[in-house]
């Protein structure tokens, strides 16, 4: 899926980043997200905190 992703993006870092905020939601959904390393939940964070100032930054809401 992550591969696919990628290619459907056309970004490495789009299709990483929507392979880990799979995987967390899918552990999450069948109550396993006891089984997520901290590092993925780190990853997952700092992806999330990416996008968000990227559509900030592109919508003029900082740095305008």
């Amino acid at each position: 899926m992550t591969i696919f992703m990628m290619g459907l993006s056309g970004s490495i870092t789009d299709g990483i980043a929507f392979g880990i905020f799979a995987f967390v939601i899918g552990k999450i959904v069948t109550k396993k997200s006891n089984e997520i390393s901290l590092i993925v939940w780190a990853l997952a964070v700092i992806f999330f905190v990416y996008f968000v100032l990227n559509e900030m930054i592109k919508n003029g809401i900082i740095f305008s």
